[in-house]
């Protein structure tokens, strides 16, 4: 069915604006930073 493409998309689409927003919310905070580099 198409409900495993539609969740895939979402989850392509949602995880790099998460970062994106996570990113924006606290640019000046160092234990942002330090999170999303433990991603990559």
């Amino acid at each position: 069915m198409d409900v495993r493409r539609l969740m895939a998309t979402v989850f392509t689409i949602l995880i790099p604006y998460m970062t994106f927003w996570s990113c924006i919310k606290s640019p000046d905070s160092k234990q942002n930073r330090y999170g999303n580099a433990s991603w990559y």
